[in-house]
């Protein structure tokens, strides 16, 4: 009976609707909406935490990448040939000199044009000038901690940073290495070999029988042969000083000379005598004699003999020599222009006749000091770095004349062609 009812109410009660209130679906909207609010709001903070977590990720890849392209055994071994570099002529500095390592000099010689451009960053530029306030480039840890730049700032850093250091205003800072380099070195010693020719201007008073004998018609010059040592100091780079030890000669020939020569068997009658020479007279040694007065010669006219006297003087010279050079090319022209003091160490005149050459003696009252002055012209050549090849052609003239006499007035000269080598240092 029981089952009956209850499914008799089952039946009735499967067929009944009911409406919930508003009140209940209003609930129920709500609490699916706060739900989704909830949702929306994680998702929203989980998308900003990632994206933050994202460029920190990214900033610290790109810092390491940037480090990997500096790393500090690599600037010092880019370095390594400039550590030696005059602090006044840098390139460029950094803001950031505490994470540079110490560079301690720069060679002068070094160029912009031995540098390799290296890529940096723009952003790692970005306010130079700003950063390092100039008033602190003149600290001594500032100054010694620097790196070279090759980027679009690097020369107008460099000529900021040179007037600086040097007070002076510079537009453009050039760092051509230099042509040569014995510009900078002052001294120079060398050697030279001097082949010449020597003769001179001669005239005599006419007061004595020397005069009627000899003209300077019959007079030639002679060949010889000098050299020495020279030092010279630099003061500018175009001008030098000279001086040095030297050793020269002058004197001349004259031809067509009267001698006189004993007959065979005859005692030498000129022994002792004195012959007279156009520089002066001479107390002869020789077995003949010329110009001797006829008092001291028996049967003049069987002993003649046509023959020519040589008369060389030989001394040490002392030269003072202003040089300029004309020009700056590896050829290197100059002119030349001093005095000279000369000692006289060799007096010796000779007597040619019939192929004989005879020593005769000394010349008498020839001066033992005598001032000359020199010109010339002069050719350098680059062996290497230190040494040069010198051709010099010159020309020098006694101021004074040989012969003390007030009769004889004979002023020597010589052309001469050196050639040499210097040695700068």
């Amino acid at each position: 009976m029981s089952e009956k009812i209850e499914k008799l109410f089952k039946n009735a009660l499967e067929q009944v609707s009911v409406e919930p209130p508003a009140r209940v679906w209003e609930g129920i909207n709500s609490h699916f909406a706060m739900k989704q609010k909830r949702l929306r709001r994680m998702y929203t903070y989980s998308g900003i935490a990632a994206a933050v977590i994202l460029l920190f990720g990214v900033g610290f890849f790109m810092q390491s990448k940037q480090t990997d392209l500096y790393p500090t055994a690599s600037i010092a071994a880019q370095n390594s040939t400039i550590n030696n570099q005059d602090d006044n002529k840098i390139l460029a500095f950094t803001s950031t000199p505490h994470s540079i390592p110490e560079i301690k000099r720069k060679n002068e010689a070094y160029s912009m044009e031995h540098l390799a451009p290296v890529p940096v960053s723009t952003s790692s530029m970005t306010g130079l000038e700003n950063e390092q306030p100039e008033g602190d480039l003149k600290k001594a840890s500032v100054r010694t901690a620097f790196i070279p730049l090759v980027n679009q700032n690097a020369i107008e850093n460099q000529r900021k940073y040179a007037e600086l250091l040097d007070g002076k205003s510079t537009t453009a800072v050039k760092t051509t290495p230099k042509a040569k380099d014995e510009d900078d070195k002052m001294f120079t010693v060398g050697g030279y070999v001097s082949p010449g020719y020597s003769s001179g201007s001669y005239k005599t008073s006419g007061s004595n029988a020397r005069s009627a004998q000899y003209e300077s018609n019959q007079m030639s010059g002679i060949f010889n042969v000098g050299g020495g040592l020279t030092f010279a100091v630099k003061p500018t780079k175009r001008i030098s000083i000279e001086t040095g030890l030297g050793y020269s000669r002058v004197g001349q020939k004259t031809d067509d000379a009267q001698v006189y020569v004993p007959r065979s068997g005859m005692v030498s009658y000129n022994a002792n005598t004195h012959a007279y020479t156009p520089l002066g007279s001479v107390k002869n040694k020789a077995n003949a004699t010329v110009s001797s007065p006829e008092s001291f010669v028996s049967l003049k006219t069987e002993q003649d003999e046509e023959g020519s006297i040589e008369q060389q003087f030989d001394a040490i010279e002392i030269p003072l020599i202003f040089r300029y050079h004309l020009n700056d090319n590896r050829v290197r022209f100059s002119v030349l222009g001093g005095f000279g003091a000369s000692f006289m160490v060799r007096n010796h005149t000779y007597v040619n006749y019939n192929g004989k050459k005879e020593f005769m003696g000394e010349a008498e009252d020839i001066r033992t000091f005598n001032i000359s002055t020199n010109i010339g012209f002069g050719v350098e050549y680059p062996l290497s770095k230190s040494i040069h090849l010198k051709v010099e052609p010159g020309f020098k003239y006694y101021l004074q004349s040989l012969s003390k006499s007030a009769e004889i007035n004979f002023k020597p000269y010589s052309f001469t062609f050196s050639t040499g080598i210097g040695i700068n240092f």
